[in-house]
């Protein structure tokens, strides 16, 4: 089954592993999805966007990056994580 949108979700910094976390769900099973500040930095400086701000790069790539996110899912990848070389064009 692939994996929804969790509209409750908050997009958080996760500095530890350095990138952002988000939640998805899988029926009533939620679902921790990781994308690197890598991904989105280089994403966006191929689309020659301001790398700066990561969460508003995430909001602009954020269907991309859920669509990413749901393959890796159905494919059995655990943890979920988007990097650079998915998100890349």
């Amino acid at each position: 089954m692939p994996l929804t949108r969790d509209p409750t979700s908050p997009v958080v910094p996760d500095f530890h592993a350095d990138g952002l976390r988000f939640r998805m769900v899988d029926g009533d099973t939620s679902i921790s999805i990781f994308v690197s500040k890598e991904a989105l930095r280089d994403r966006s400086g191929e689309d020659g966007k301001d790398q700066r701000n990561l969460t508003a790069r995430f909001h602009d790539y954020r269907s991309e990056i859920e669509s990413i996110a749901s393959r890796k899912y159905e494919r059995g990848e655990a943890p979920v994580t988007v990097k650079s070389a998915d998100l890349a064009r």
